[in-house]
């Protein structure tokens, strides 16, 4: 998500968060930034007539937001294929600094 500058980047990647929070997505130990400043979230969902688990996390780079999401029907899988999803994109597009 492309916004006109890094404030208003950070400002979105809170909001998404504040969002995730009230959709039912709860904070999980995976974290990337200096100091772990952004949080992945976990969430059970419906999905085609099963239960599949998602984990997001949103992060700043300059003047964008970039979300990395994984999810599948098992939990081990979502969370083992998530945590390789964001490493490979965090050394691609490394997060901005705080």
């Amino acid at each position: 998500f492309e916004v006109q500058d890094p404030s208003s980047a950070q400002s979105l990647a809170k909001s998404f968060n504040t969002d995730q929070a009230r959709f039912g997505f709860q904070a999980t130990d995976i974290t990337v930034g200096d100091s772990g400043q952004y949080v992945a979230y976990e969430s059970q969902q419906q999905s085609n007539s099963q239960t599949v688990t998602a984990y997001r996390l949103h992060y700043v780079v300059g003047n964008q937001v970039v979300r990395v999401e994984a999810f599948d029907a098992d939990t081990t899988r979502a969370r083992s294929e998530f945590q390789k999803l964001l490493d490979l994109q965090t050394k691609l597009t490394p997060p901005s600094s705080s």
